[in-house]
């Protein structure tokens, strides 16, 4: 009996992260699509508030998600501030490759790139999350 009460604790853990990463997806994708708002719009608003949110937490929070595939392995605590710091610390490596790649560093390059490392981690994250899941019986 107690057996199956982990399994299901597990299970529940790992549905949780999936839609963790189902969320930053569709935020990424969100925040893409604020982009290309006109600034006279009201939802520049939005923008703002969004675009300040995906690149303070979306980037770190990926990554930490492929670095640590379970929920259970850190708190919840230590992965928003971890992601945060992540995220601090990403952003600027990916200005300054994106200034020294002759494509130079804009509106729509840096939030192209913000979804794609973002999309590659996640990516990443369901790959180890399917890898070590254990096998139902």
């Amino acid at each position: 009996m107690e057996d199956y009460k982990i399994k299901k604790a597990n299970n529940s853990d790992s549905d949780s992260g999936k839609r963790n990463l189902w969320m930053s997806i569709l935020l990424s994708l969100l925040t893409g699509a604020l982009t290309l708002v006109d600034t006279s719009s009201p939802l520049i608003y939005v923008r703002w508030l969004l675009g300040f949110f995906y690149v303070l937490f979306i980037p770190g929070f990926t990554l930490l998600q492929a670095l640590y595939p379970k929920n259970n392995e850190i708190g919840a605590a230590e992965r928003f501030a971890l992601s945060m710091g992540l995220s601090i610390a990403m952003v600027p490596f990916i200005g300054y490759a994106l200034t020294f790649s002759g494509i130079g560093v804009n509106l729509t390059f840096v939030t192209i790139t913000l979804i794609g490392l973002s999309l590659l981690f996640v990516v990443i994250a369901l790959f180890r999350r399917k890898k070590e899941s254990p096998l139902r019986v």
